[in-house]
C-alpha cells in the first residue's frame, strides 16, 4: 500500500489532472460554446483535484518519515511535490479560463460579433493556454521520465532499454514544443491584431488541427513509452517468479499483475489513454450534451 500511494497512484493523479485542465474545452465538448464548455471543464478539473489533492497528502504521510532514507526517497518525493505544484498552477490556469469567459454567457448573449471586452478576454485565454502547454511539457517530461527510470531500475540497469525509451521521450516532449510553439505564435498574431478583429476562421481551424494532430502524436510516443515499459516489466517479474519457484512455494498469479500494475505504472498508461478518447470524441457521443 505504502508503494501504491508513492508510485505511482500520487505522480498518476497529478498527469491526468494536467491532461484533463490542459485538453482544449471547445475541442473536448463537442457542441458547447467556448465559455460553456470552460465551466463544465472547471467542474471536471475540480473533481479531479480533489482527488489528487486526497492522494498527495497520503503520499506524504509515507514519504515525509522516510525521506532521508535515502537518495532515490528523496527524489521521488521532490518529485511528486513538483508534479503536485504543477497541476496546482494547471487548476488555477482552468480556473482564469472560466472566470475570465463565463460573463459572455449573460451579459452578451445574443449580440453579434464580438464587443471590445470579449477579444480582450479571449486575448488573456489564448496566453493562459501558452501557460499550460509549458507546464504540460514540464509535468510530461517528468512523468515519462519516471517511466523510464523505473524500467531501468527494475529490468536490471538495462541500457539498450534505457536508451529507447529516452530517445522516445526526447521527441515526445520536442513534439510538444513544437504544439507550444504553435500556440504562442498564434496568440501574438492575436495580441497583434486590432481590438476587435478577429483571426481569420480558415486560418484559425488550420492552425487548431495541426496543433490537435501534434498533440495526438506526442500522447502516442507517451503511450509508446508505456506499453514498452509494461511489456519489459512484466517479462522481467515473470522471470523473476519463475525463478523463484525453484526455491519456494509457488505465488498466486494475482500477486504478479498486481506488481505489474504498480511497478509499470499501467493507471499512468490509462490515464493518457482517457486523454486522448476525451481529446478525439466525436461529437456523436454527446449530442445531446447542449443544444444551441
Amino acid at each position: 500500500m505504502a508503494m501504491y500511494l508513492s508510485w505511482p497512484a500520487a505522480p498518476v493523479a497529478s498527469h491526468f489532472l494536467l491532461l484533463l485542465s490542459t485538453c482544449t474545452p471547445s475541442e473536448s465538448m463537442c457542441t458547447l460554446r467556448p465559455e460553456q464548455a470552460n465551466v463544465l471543464w472547471l467542474w471536471a478539473v475540480t473533481i479531479f483535484y480533489g482527488g489528487h489533492l486526497t492522494l498527495f497528502i497520503a503520499a506524504c504521510y509515507i514519504l515525509v518519515p522516510r525521506w532521508r532514507a535515502s537518495r532515490t526517497q528523496r527524489v521521488l518525493f521532490a518529485l511528486i511535490i513538483i508534479l503536485f505544484v504543477l497541476s496546482t498552477i494547471s487548476a488555477a490556469i482552468s480556473v482564469a479560463q472560466a472566470t475570465e469567459t463565463a460573463d459572455t454567457l449573460v451579459i452578451f448573449r445574443g449580440q453579434q460579433g464580438e464587443t471590445r471586452v470579449q477579444v480582450r478576454e479571449r486575448k488573456v485565454f489564448a496566453v493562459l493556454t501558452v501557460v499550460s502547454d509549458v507546464v504540460m511539457i514540464i509535468a510530461n517530461a517528468i512523468a515519462d521520465g519516471l517511466v523510464v527510470w523505473r524500467s531501468y531500475v527494475i529490468c536490471r540497469r538495462s541500457t539498450t532499454l534505457a536508451t529507447v525509451l529516452a530517445v522516445l521521450l526526447v521527441i515526445g516532449t520536442g513534439l510538444e514544443c513544437v504544439v507550444a510553439a504553435l500556440d504562442s505564435r498564434g496568440v501574438s498574431q492575436r495580441l497583434a491584431s486590432p481590438s476587435g478583429e478577429r483571426t481569420s476562421r480558415k486560418d484559425y481551424l488550420h492552425d487548431a488541427t495541426v496543433i490537435g494532430y501534434f498533440q495526438l502524436v506526442s500522447w502516442g510516443f507517451s503511450v509508446l513509452i508505456n506499453v514498452t515499459a509494461t511489456i519489459t516489466i512484466g517479462w522481467d517479474l515473470w522471470r523473476a517468479r519463475q525463478a523463484k519457484r525453484a526455491f519456494a512455494a509457488s505465488t498466486r498469479g494475482f500477486s504478479l499483475i498486481l506488481n505489474l500494475i504498480i511497478e509499470s505504472g499501467v493507471p499512468y498508461l490509462v490515464s493518457i489513454i482517457v486523454s486522448i478518447m476525451l481529446k478525439t470524441a466525436p461529437a456523436a457521443t454527446c449530442g445531446g450534451l447542449y443544444q444551441p
